[in-house]
């Protein structure tokens, strides 16, 4: 974390820890050519007021940022730019040559619906949770710790805060110490035992089988979820190249008397890079013994 202080327009906040290269200041002679940057637009800590951030603008002094009855010349230090206390809007950022990147902002915001205990309000927390928490760590985590349950619009809102965060700020690896992500093509699950009779006394062990195949390199974030609404903690997966991992989860049951019949389904969620890709639902339905 770095804190900096910039002219009066512009609040000091803080930004994440980033690998950032030599600015044009320590080295003139370097060619100042910008690297692509990008950007994204945050709840502020103010009442219905936004932050702007932006990285990856190496090899420039200053940048202007753009939007509806919006325009301002910003410097860049290390890369890296922030301006807060803005409205909501699609903003823009202009470095004088190419296009103009244009930022990230959170769907469904800015409409006046911020009460969270509207459907609207749920999914603007979600979203500002997660976008704050994965810009800082490149590291997407459950909605809430262990597990819980989840208001559905507040899950969809952490999903897509926590996609618009890697865009903006984890490609290629940016900050210091992430892993380039891997590449997802097939995610399974099957339950065992899956049916039958089992015995509930002190109570049925059901052990879910998953297997994940990355096409390269990288990491992989994911978690088990189940049909009681219950979701695990986040797990991480290092693949060394093209190949398939297993992981395991098992859900006891019980005690149950004789007959009761047990039923359910677990299921792998892809939370990077993948956003919710999702595995079958690895069903079972026993019957006590």
């Amino acid at each position: 974390m770095r804190c900096r202080r910039f002219s009066a327009l512009i609040a000091p906040v803080l930004v994440s820890s980033i690998a950032v290269v030599p600015s044009v200041a320590a080295h003139p002679a370097s060619a100042a050519v910008p690297a692509g940057g990008a950007c994204a637009l945050a709840e502020g800590g103010a009442e219905g007021k936004y932050d702007l951030s932006g990285e990856g603008f190496s090899g420039l002094k200053s940048v202007t940022v753009k939007a509806k009855g919006f325009n301002r010349s910003v410097p860049v230090v290390e890369g890296s730019f922030d301006v807060t206390g803005l409205g909501y809007g699609q903003y823009s950022v202009h470095t004088g040559k190419g296009r103009p990147v244009q930022c990230s902002k959170p769907a469904g915001a800015g409409d006046g619906k911020t009460d969270p205990r509207t459907p609207e309000g749920q999914y603007a927390a979600g979203y500002k949770a997660a976008f704050e928490a994965v810009r800082k760590s490149c590291e997407v985590k459950p909605p809430a710790p262990g597990l819980t349950a989840v208001d559905p619009n507040f899950e969809k809102g952490h999903a897509k805060g926590a996609e618009d965060a890697l865009k903006a700020f984890c490609k290629g690896g940016q900050n210091e110490g992430t892993t380039q992500p891997a590449e997802v093509a097939t995610v399974t699950a099957s339950a065992s035992p899956s049916t039958g009779s089992v015995k509930c006394e002190p109570f049925a062990t059901i052990t879910t089988v998953g297997t994940i195949t990355s096409t390269k390199a990288g990491r992989v974030i994911y978690r088990w979820v189940r049909s009681d609404k219950a979701q695990g903690q986040a797990e991480t997966l290092t693949f060394d190249g093209p190949e398939t991992k297993t992981v395991t989860t098992a859900w006891q049951r019980g005690p149950h008397p004789a007959g009761t019949v047990v039923e359910g389904w677990e299921q792998i969620e892809i939370l990077n890079p993948n956003i919710l890709q999702k595995s079958n639902q690895a069903t079972f339905k026993l019957t006590c013994s």
